[in-house]
């Protein structure tokens, strides 16, 4: 469970926006979590090409945001699916 963005109308998503999403919101919430609840703390993306975009890994790798790696073509086993 994260921070929730909802995109203005008529916008999609891309990597670029995704990672400036990431930094705004999602970046302070796993800092939050990680002093809360410790290293164990990890994101689950799917597999939708702004997730794995380079730009995005590469950020994420030098924040040292701790990943879960996700099987492709498997909404059946994300959460967020049921909503």
């Amino acid at each position: 469970m994260g921070p929730l963005v909802i995109l203005k109308q008529g916008r999609r998503m891309t990597a670029k926006q995704y990672l400036q999403t990431a930094k705004k919101y999602f970046l302070p919430f796993y800092r939050r979590m990680v002093r809360k609840y410790g290293r164990n703390v990890v994101l689950q993306e799917d597999n939708a090409p702004w997730h794995t975009a380079k730009i995005v890994q590469s950020h994420f790798d030098r924040q040292k945001v701790k990943r879960l790696r996700w099987p492709a073509q498997s909404p059946d086993l994300s959460p967020i699916e049921n909503l």
